[in-house]
């Protein structure tokens, strides 16, 4: 047996019923209500060797409400900044460590030690970009980190943990390699709490390897896939992970044009300007709002 990874997408936020302009959506009285019935569905709580999240408040907030009062007292909510939604509408660009440090302030089991002030900083500089090699990057990245997890775990004597991973639906098709559901009209196939769960293929493989996400046949069989499935052509124009990259470089393409009148609205230099422009509320349609 290996440890599995459970990924989670959050719950329902407010940028879902509101819109892409409101600044790190928090979760919604129905957002609540699911966390909730999470925590009264989620069969692993008693395997749970790790919990890691995305730095984004909805995330922290499920995996707070929904996943930490099963586990063992000495497990901590890692934020994990790879974890960040990809779009850099105003709902998915974070707040200041020291921010939610305070407002987090009473939640004793939250590791921010790999967050640095800015983690949530999506220039071009950064590795969080809308870029599809840097999102292929922290994707990797991401992946290569659970599967130190997952070998710690082993190493422990726990061959059966479970590690969580609570995301975004749209990075998680990215995560996982799995774009099915992506479409014009949707960037994720995941439901709000909608938990899947994952074996690394080769764990044991070179530090610097890309691991690969399989995911469970109960997994499958949970959420009323096929068992099996024909993987559309990558190469064809409709092919979901198409529609996805596609996505992503307009996201580059609107935020690049933020830049520039942020630029000119300043009447400055490019080498003066900071690397977070102030993005307007105006032009962001977050896919994310999909349920």
């Amino acid at each position: 047996m290996a440890p599995t990874i459970d990924i989670i997408r959050h719950a329902q936020a407010s940028h879902n019923i509101h819109g892409g302009h409101i600044r790190d959506a928090i979760l919604t009285d129905d957002g609540v209500v699911e966390c909730h019935l999470l925590r009264e569905t989620f069969p692993f709580g008693s395997k749970v060797t790790n919990i890691v999240s995305s730095p984004l408040r909805r995330a922290i907030d499920t995996a707070i409400l929904g996943v930490l009062p099963l586990v063992d007292n000495h497990i901590k909510v890692k934020l994990l900044p790879d974890l960040q939604e990809i779009s850099p509408a105003p709902s998915s660009t974070g707040i200041p460590k020291s921010v939610l440090s305070s407002q987090y302030s009473g939640v004793h089991n939250l590791d921010m030690d790999d967050l640095d002030e800015y983690w949530y900083r999506k220039g071009f500089n950064t590795p969080y970009a809308p870029v599809v090699d840097r999102v292929e990057a922290r994707a990797r990245s991401a992946r290569q980190y659970l599967r130190m997890l997952a070998r710690t775990a082993i190493e422990a004597g726990k061959d059966d943990a479970h590690i969580v991973v609570v995301t975004h639906g749209e990075f998680a098709h990215w995560l996982t390699g799995d774009f099915r559901g992506v479409s014009e009209t949707r960037n994720s196939g995941w439901r709000n709490t909608e938990c899947r769960s994952y074996q690394i293929r080769d764990i044991f493989g070179s530090g610097h390897s890309d691991p690969e996400l399989v995911e469970t046949g109960e997994s499958i069989e949970r959420r009323n896939g096929p068992l099996f499935y024909f993987v559309m052509n990558a190469f064809t124009i409709f092919s979901p992970r198409n529609i996805a990259t596609r996505r992503v470089i307009d996201y580059g393409e609107i935020f690049r044009a933020q830049e520039r009148l942020s630029l000119h609205q300043a009447n400055e230099e490019p080498e003066q300007l900071d690397d977070e422009p102030d993005i307007s509320d105006d032009g962001w349609i977050d896919m994310d709002e999909s349920n």
